[in-house]
């Protein structure tokens, strides 16, 4: 009798312990299901007007549409885009507040090791969403050069005279003009603006002589006849701008930066809330009229999840880390 009463006991903890671990398994996809209840707020750590922001705002209503939720894009932009992101990696980890973050992102890590987070290691990470490429400009009048030669003639002359603008010491358009620079040997006046509206007006009202940016932020200014492209940072010519060389063809070879951008959320988010978002942001990049609107602005769908995403980061960090180290470029001014 006591025998069967041991007997009945077992049997009763092993269903207590079953129940318990039906409910944890019952809880994890019931999370990943009534997320999200509240809005969702995509921080951006790109000025208003640049590539970045013109995407996150894309993305976040795409987004909206795919969760059925409600999605905005805030902008907090600093510290070439570190002002934004410490802000996500303090923030709650709950899936309401993620960044949208890039190329800038992984920069300021290879370059400064006393930012206070890692890359890798202090975000949860979503999924990629998109990519756009580099574009040499001048202010399209008479007495602009022609030619990105014709551009390094007039450097080889007047070297540190002439001027040239970017979004900020490190960013993929200065780091493209730089590496132009650096490996033809010629020197120009680095001026930062605040974001590419800015920079863009000083183009055209010839402040400074050139500057490299995003495609999708000086697309309308070159189509307007604002701006003349000069040479594009990429092993292919663009399919909306034909006759517009790349830097090898220019007689500049071996320069091709992409500009990315993904979404991260803060560290220790629920894994189930990290699945959920980058289910939803799979679906955003499978829509095709997300995919038009990128085309329009010189975006192409780039979407690696997870551990992916993970992968692509530590090589970014790789080849970044060994870009300093190796090209002589000085970020300092």
């Amino acid at each position: 009798m006591a025998k069967k009463i041991s007997q009945r006991r077992d049997f009763i903890k092993t269903l207590g312990l079953g129940g318990t671990l039906l409910a944890l398994s019952v809880n994890t996809p019931a999370q990943e299901q009534t997320f999200p209840t509240k809005t969702i707020r995509i921080v951006s750590p790109f000025a208003t007007g640049t590539a970045g922001d013109i995407l996150g705002r894309l993305t976040a209503q795409k987004l909206a549409e795919k969760m059925k939720a409600s999605v905005v894009l805030e902008n907090r932009p600093g510290a070439s885009g570190t002002v934004g992101a410490q802000y996500v990696v303090n923030a709650n980890p709950d899936g309401y507040t993620i960044l949208l973050g890039g190329g800038p992102l992984v920069l300021n890590q290879a370059l400064d090791q006393s930012i206070p987070f890692k890359v890798e290691r202090d975000f949860s990470m979503l999924a990629t969403v998109a990519r756009t490429k580099i574009i040499l400009v001048t202010a399209n009048n008479a007495n602009t050069p022609k030619t990105l030669q014709e551009l390094l003639a007039i450097l080889r002359t007047r070297g540190e005279a002439e001027n040239y603008a970017s979004l900020g010491p490190v960013t993929m358009g200065r780091l493209t003009t730089a590496a132009v620079l650096n490996k033809v040997g010629v020197k120009a006046t680095h001026v930062p603006y605040k974001g590419s509206s800015e920079s863009l007006i000083a183009l055209i009202r010839g402040d400074v002589l050139f500057g490299s940016d995003a495609v999708s932020a000086v697309l309308t200014a070159i189509k307007a006849n604002q701006l003349r492209p000069l040479a594009v940072a990429s092993q292919q010519r663009l399919a909306t701008l034909p006759d517009v060389p790349t830097l090898a063809e220019a007689g500049v070879p071996g320069v091709d930066i992409n500009v990315w951008y993904g979404l991260l959320a803060p560290p220790k988010t629920p894994a189930a809330v990290v699945r959920r978002l980058a289910e939803g942001l799979s679906q955003v990049t499978a829509d095709g009229d997300y995919q038009k609107a990128l085309a329009n602005i010189q975006f192409e769908i780039f979407n690696v999840e997870g551990a992916g995403f993970q992968d692509f980061i530590l090589k970014e960090l790789a080849f970044w880390e060994s870009f300093f180290k190796t090209s002589g470029i000085d970020l300092s001014k």
